[in-house]
């Protein structure tokens, strides 16, 4: 709606939207119009409004001859000028404010063949036709924009689906795409911007664009981002047990051929149950995940994604690499049973006691309380933890995502609600699949770390579905050798949960993000 002239080094916007304001001619310019309360409205709704794109050109019925500004070319410095405003026009605006006469792309167009057609029918409402004025406005404007800078997402994280940052002085709008189509859009007010958008369930790019009212843009892009749906973000509930969901993990839990042990909790609402939770079974790989916990406690800043130990990291969580895992034990505490001293410690200020480290790996409530108790476990020695810690230890790192929790307010050093989100990206990326997301995962994200040695086989891991998440971990022990069975139960548990609390929440559709 501006068409910038230069004038004397400057930007000067005239301001015609409807061809009934014409450019001043300023040499010409009358000395005794009097300034219009009306007009200075006007001038700043046409400079700052959202719609300069649409009716620029757009004709108005009736127009008649313009006036001409107020004061000399020089006077321009001011930040807006009087004008003579017709008296027929001056009655309409005090009807319809300047704002909403000349922002018809905010309404629907009732039928309308475009923007046009608005603009003349409500001039044709406002009976305000007839001559009316003209007028220029000095527009500051800047010869470049800055690119936004992000403060969420990051790159290689997972993401609620909040894109937030700041911009440079100047910035009319920003815009949000998302693999290279359009998420959303909003004006800018201030230097502050937070939209949020709906990020598919896999790695996608994400780009910001930044535009000034001439046109001006500048994009900063980040990638990869893991989407999750926004209903998981957030607190957990208060732990109570869910009478239909117990029965039917009992069912399955008597079932299978062996030892085992189940904890599953909604982390919206609480509700949840158990069976055999603070059983302790060999560890095998779960606790893996405490290791990258400590060793992003320990860093100052997350690892670059072409060093030593990022590499690590992702071999020890994606793939489960044994040598991976003995490297950063080493690396944390200078010997394997170095590193596990400080993860157990880490542990039990977490209040995971039930869960220990002996040194490194092989290579080669709304009611009652959820039911922790021990029905029975196997004898074994090395390692061990239980379902109800590996659910804790998932539980802690989704709450810390959010910036809660006690791996952000319950223990000391540097683990940061980056090195959560950075942690669940890891996790999501799992090479080890057909365990709790056996049934789950065409309607459901499944970041876990799973385990196994040859009696014992187990997998925990947050399950985030449209309606929201919950945390699972299903712990087994067979003394012929633990097999697909105890994948099955893994599966069928997370199936369960997913059902109930899908019921529970009334949902009668469950897609990923």
């Amino acid at each position: 709606m501006d068409r910038p002239l230069e004038l004397g080094g400057r930007y000067l916007s005239v301001l015609d939207p409807l061809w009934i304001l014409r450019q001043a001619d300023l040499d010409q310019a009358s000395p005794e119009l009097a300034e219009v309360a009306a007009a200075r409205v006007l001038l700043r709704e046409l400079a700052q409004g959202s719609d300069r794109d649409h009716v620029s050109h757009a004709l108005a019925l009736g127009h008649g001859p313009a006036r001409f500004v107020q004061g000399e070319p020089a006077a321009l410095l001011a930040p807006c000028v009087g004008a003579e405003v017709h008296a027929p026009t001056r009655s309409g605006l005090r009807r319809n404010h300047a704002h909403e006469l000349l922002a018809p792309v905010r309404e629907p167009k009732r039928g309308l063949a475009g923007s046009r057609d608005l603009v003349r029918e409500r001039h044709i409402a406002n009976d305000s036709l007839g001559p009316v004025m003209a007028f220029a406005l000095p527009v500051e404007v800047p010869a470049h924009v800055d690119r936004p800078a992000l403060v969420a997402p990051a790159p290689r994280e997972i993401s609620f689906g909040q894109v937030a940052g700041t911009v440079g002085r100047g910035t009319d709008t920003v815009a949000v795409l998302v693999n290279g189509r359009p998420a959303a859009q909003a004006r800018v007010q201030g230097r502050r911007f937070s939209l949020h958008v709906k990020l598919p369930a896999a790695d996608a790019q994400v780009r910001v664009v930044a535009r000034d009212a001439l046109g001006n843009r500048a994009v900063t892009a980040i990638g990869p981002v893991f989407g999750l749906s926004r209903r998981a973000a957030g607190a957990s509930g208060r732990p109570h047990a869910d009478g239909a969901l117990a029965r039917r993990i009992d069912a399955l839990v008597d079932d299978f051929p062996g030892i085992s042990a189940v904890y599953v909790q909604d982390l919206r609402t609480g509700a949840g149950a158990a069976w055999n939770a603070t059983a302790r079974f060999p560890a095998a790989s779960t606790v893996k995940l405490a290791i990258a916990v400590e060793v992003l406690r320990r860093l100052k800043e997350r690892p670059s994604p072409t060093s030593d130990l990022d590499r690590l990291l992702e071999l020890m969580l994606v793939h489960s690499d044994n040598a991976a895992a003995n490297e950063l034990l080493r690396w944390l505490g200078g010997s394997d049973e170095g590193g596990a001293g400080l993860v157990n410690e880490t542990l039990g200020a977490l209040g995971l006691g039930d869960s220990h480290l002996y040194g490194g790996f092989l290579t080669g409530a709304d009611g009652a309380p959820i039911p922790l108790r021990t029905e029975d476990q196997p004898s074994f020695e090395g390692k061990y933890t239980t379902a109800h810690d590996l659910a804790e230890l998932h539980r802690f790192v989704h709450l810390a995502a959010g910036g809660g929790g006690p791996l952000i307010e319950g223990v000391s050093g540097s683990f940061t609600p980056d090195d959560a989100r950075f942690l669940l990206w890891i996790l999501a990326h799992s090479a080890d699949r057909g365990k709790l997301d056996r049934y789950v995962s065409k309607v459901a994200v499944v970041p876990h770390k799973a385990g196994w040695v040859s009696d014992a086989r187990h997998d925990a891991g947050l399950v985030y579905w449209r309606g929201g998440v919950f945390v699972v971990a299903v712990m087994t022990y067979t003394g012929g050798g633990a097999g697909d069975s105890s994948d099955e139960l893994a599966g069928r548990v997370a199936q369960a949960a997913l059902e109930r609390f899908r019921q529970r929440a009334g949902a009668d559709e469950a897609p990923a993000a």
